[in-house]
């Protein structure tokens, strides 16, 4: 389970520090075109991206038996069983075959998802959309702002 939540973790609150740290509830919901979410095709192409990238990274380093009681999967974890046992007494053995799972999967897919962001500026271009009036607010907390 954890192999899915970390890369999704680190994509939601890269997005959400991304979009200076706010989301509209009711236009997340929206699944029209001209939501400002709606991305290309109904997908945020760079969180898919990222998010597959944190779940390969987070899929190769989860802790689990060493082999042999894990044979048929061993060649899964190949960042983990590097590190070998913990009374193996020497440097890398005090890892004991660690779970690095979640923060290479946070990390992970929080850097690709920023990379992919600052190259294609996608959040930008949803912000432009939305300031031309393409994509009215919807929440309420906006729109009583903006009456006040």
């Amino acid at each position: 389970m954890i192999v899915w939540i970390a890369p999704w973790f680190g994509v939601f609150i890269t997005d959400w520090l991304l979009r200076g740290r706010s989301y509209d509830p009711l236009a997340l919901q929206d699944s029209s075109k001209s939501s400002l979410y709606y991305g290309r095709a109904g997908f945020n192409w760079n969180g898919v991206v990222a998010f597959l990238v944190g779940v390969v990274l987070a899929t190769i380093s989860y802790s689990k038996a060493p082999p042999p009681m894990n044979f048929p999967f061993h060649w899964m974890t190949p960042v983990s069983n590097h590190f070998g046992s913990f009374y193996d007494s020497t440097l890398h053995g005090w890892w004991g075959g660690a779970d690095f799972s979640i923060p290479l999967g946070i990390g992970g897919s929080a850097a690709v998802y920023w990379l992919l962001e600052r190259g294609t500026r996608t959040i930008a271009k949803q912000g432009t959309r939305a300031e031309a009036g393409q994509s009215e607010p919807t929440s309420r907390s906006q729109s009583t702002a903006t009456e006040a």
